[in-house]
């Protein structure tokens, strides 16, 4: 414990004889009469000299440069009329500094009245500035508080929350907190901060045009809150498309089919059994003939599960969407009774079953397998395979509420009514084709000339072989990383850097990489080309709704992540570096234009763009996170949580597109968030002790991310659009803001929220006239 001796030392606090007696202590080093201070603080002295704060030995804590005694405040709080119990504790706001959050028990206690009461009665910065209201206190098995135990606030640092305003508010509050997967969401709230993805703000937009409220994906992550994202919203009336979209027809391939086509040259070879599937709970006894009718509607309804792909001359693909109807007389599910083996490997047994069904040159693109449950069981199984040719993993999550509502709808004898799609598969493939050979996509060959340029050292003994490494030589290893670890980096981390998932992510994988390559002989590589894949659903346009479009929509294409100077010792160490590197990739990554979709369209859909792109070889490493999928119980028509939840089919001859994959998936279960990490790699190329080297590297990386980085949060120039910033500039304004913060809260009767906002205006929109709008 560190003690502070001299003549500088007071002599004792005012007024206070108990408190100066147990503090100002006797100096055995100094003369007689002299006094120490005792400072609470626990040190350890390195061998440099220097001294290492360790922790505090009492509850006193330092905010905005002052100290506070929580126990003073909870004293002065639990006097307060209606408060039965209180709490105070330190923890970080979402830019990583420490804010106090009050903890209140009481019959209808009210927080707002609370924190009105105690700033008559104590200085602003000893006042909480997040409140929760509990039922009781965590206590220990002594009946003390556990201080531990205190649930952390949703967001920390933000006010109580706000609850919805008028109808469109608690519609919207609804739909965020389903999609969430939590109880409860303010209206100021930050999806992405809640742990909300690109994939999940699909969902969020399907779910808001089905109550009514036309928003879009670009809405979701320009506004991001429930209050701004109802001011953004118009009717369906309103915003309608007003051209004619017709899905049935032939079809350009799309980039991502393209690269296909481009991998493996023919549709009659390996790629004809190409598949995803996923295997479903459903209830016992479930109807096989109205399941295989309930599937019949749903592929009428949505258009690519029609598509009819053939090879009218050697490498030449065709494809086109035929009428609702076409797949009438064709049976798409089948029905497997127990046979006595464990279920997952009798469920993989049936998904082989299913793919070997699909025939793209007969429009059967979907096959379903019923596997009946034992006798007494309440649930049973559904195996969905599709070929991926015209499904994603976003369109799964279409699909299963569309063939329980179909299903339900025959059960009760009525003809399925399923909710409209927007753009369907073959307008997006048009508008692809349309905007591949414009103006503004050639404007973007050189940002993609300058991913693709540059060093790329061997992660293997040598490049990609198509003919060698294939499907059949692929190894694959399956890593958890746990809630303690994964709850910072879907929450913590990007509320306190304004960032994305796939930000973080891939700031810890660039870090892996690099620190491999420096242990292997590559000491000067700090970058890390990889290819990027992304669920391709951008908002290209103002009539494009794609929340319902089922298809294979995903994009693919390379980025270059660069680290920087970084010094490992100090990083590895939990130090400033670890913010700093995941600004720099969170800049790299927001700098793409639509979010990486334009590549595609020039290097497979521009043919002079197509000629310089190609020149270079395909990223040696290849990365897809898959979002999150609630496994918290076995609910029916929902996948059943396994490993990776989609899976993907292939014949074993089958071109391996990359060297290594990286396949990450967050699992909700009952404990917290698991982000389950499949790795695949060429076995004949590829060691196998260097990617599990990369892995658990890549594992360490991430979680010193989630327990050190949001304490150098902040902004970066892409936030702030309507200035010109450089990164210092943004981190000097930020330090100047800290400090006046106190001063602020002292002469201002405002939240450091409210603060906050003083520095950073959003540009909202303009009006008729053209008069800026600023909130």
């Amino acid at each position: 414990e560190l003690y502070v001796g001299g003549a500088g030392v007071g002599r004792g606090y005012l007024d206070d004889p108990a408190r100066t007696a147990g503090t100002f202590v006797a100096d055995p080093f100094g003369p007689v009469g002299a006094r120490m201070y005792r400072t609470g603080d626990r040190v350890v002295q390195r061998a440099d000299g220097r001294l290492e704060f360790i922790e505090r030995r009492d509850h006193q804590v330092k905010i905005r440069g002052r100290r506070v005694e929580t126990g003073e405040i909870e004293s002065v709080i639990r006097s307060l009329e209606g408060v039965t119990d209180a709490a105070v504790a330190v923890l970080p706001d979402a830019s990583g500094n420490p804010r106090l959050v009050g903890y209140l028990t009481g019959p209808g206690v009210d927080a707002v009245r609370v924190r009105a009461e105690l700033a008559q009665l104590l200085p602003a910065y000893m006042i909480p500035a997040s409140w929760l209201v509990l039922e009781a206190l965590p206590l220990t098995a002594n009946g003390k508080l556990d201080r531990k135990a205190l649930p952390r606030p949703a967001l920390a640092g933000q006010e109580v929350k706000r609850v919805a305003g008028n109808d469109r508010e608690r519609v919207l509050s609804e739909i965020f907190a389903d999609v969430l997967g939590v109880t409860e969401v303010g209206v100021d709230e930050d999806f992405f901060a809640l742990g909300g993805d690109s994939i999940r703000s699909i969902q969020l937009v399907s779910r808001a045009r089905a109550a009514g409220l036309a928003l879009t994906t670009r809405d979701v992550f320009e506004h991001k809150s429930v209050t701004a994202l109802a001011r953004a919203a118009g009717s369906l009336d309103a915003r309608a498309a007003a051209s004619e979209d017709d899905g049935v027809g032939p079809y350009e391939l799309t980039p991502i089919m393209a690269q296909l086509h481009e991998e493996t040259g023919t549709l009659t070879g390996p790629v004809v059994k190409y598949s995803q599937h996923v295997v479903v709970g459903v209830p016992a006894g479930l109807d096989a003939v109205l399941l295989d009718a309930a599937l019949h509607a749903v592929v009428d309804h949505h258009d690519a599960l029609r598509t009819r792909a053939t090879e009218p001359a050697p490498g030449l693909w065709h494809m086109e969407v035929l009428a609702p109807g076409a797949s009438d007389g064709v049976s798409l599910v089948a029905v497997a009774e127990p046979d006595g083996k464990d279920d997952p490997a009798r469920a993989e047994r049936q998904a082989a079953a299913a793919r070997a069904r699909l025939d793209p040159a007969r429009a059967v693109m979907i096959q379903a397998v019923l596997l009946t449950a034992p006798p007494g069981a309440d649930t049973a199984r559904l195996v969905l395979c599709a070929h991926h040719l015209v499904v994603d993993g976003v369109s799964w999550r279409v699909l299963l509420p569309d063939l329980e509502a179909a299903y339900r709808a025959l059960a009760e004898g009525r003809a399925p009514a399923l909710d409209p799609v927007g753009t369907s598969y073959r307008g997006w493939s048009a508008l692809l084709a349309e905007q591949a050979r414009t103006q503004v996509r050639g404007a973007e060959l050189a940002v993609w000339q300058r991913q693709l340029a540059g060093p790329d050292p061997l992660v293997g003994t040598r490049r990609a072989d198509p003919a060698r490494d294939v499907h059949g030589t692929m190894r694959t290893l399956r890593l958890e990383l746990g809630p303690a670890a994964t709850a910072p980096l879907l929450t913590e981390v990007p509320a306190a850097f304004h960032a994305e998932i796939n930000d973080v992510l891939l700031t810890g994988l660039a870090l892996a990489v690099a620190d491999w390559r420096r242990r292997h002989g590559h000491t000067h590589h700090a970058q890390t080309l990889i290819e990027l894949e992304g669920h391709g659903r951008e908002q290209l346009g103002d009539d494009l709704d794609l929340s319902r479009t089922v298809g294979w929509f995903t994009s693919a294409f390379p980025v270059r992540l660069d680290i920087g100077a970084v010094d490992w010792s100090e990083l590895w160490a939990g130090g400033p570096a670890l913010g700093a590197v995941l600004k720099r990739i969170k800049e790299q990554l927001h700098a793409l234009p639509d979010r990486g979709v334009g590549f595609g369209l020039l290097r497979y859909l521009n043919p002079h763009a197509a000629r310089v792109l190609a020149r270079h070889p395909r990223p040696q490493i290849g990365f897809n996170y898959m979002g999150r999928f609630d496994a918290r119980e076995d609910r029916p028509w929902q996948p059943v949580g396994g490993d990776g939840v989609v899976g993907t089919g292939a014949h074993p001859g089958m071109p391996l597109p990359h060297l290594i994959d990286v396949t990450p998936a967050t699992e909700d279960r009952p404990d917290g968030p698991h982000l389950i990490a499949n790795w695949a790699w060429a076995g004949d190329a590829v060691a196998e002790e260097d990617v599990h080297d990369l892995a658990g590297t890549w594992f360490r990386a991430l979680e010193l991310l989630g327990r050190h980085a949001p304490a150098t949060g902040g902004r970066t120039p892409s936030d702030l659009p309507l200035v010109d910033l450089a990164q210092e500039e943004i981190e000097a304004y930020e330090a100047e803001l800290a400090d006046a913060g106190s001063v602020l809260a002292d002469v201002l009767p405002i939240t450091p929220l409210q603060q906050g906002m003083l520095f950073h205006a959003d540009y909202d929109t303009a009006t008729a006239d053209g008069t800026d709008v600023y909130t």
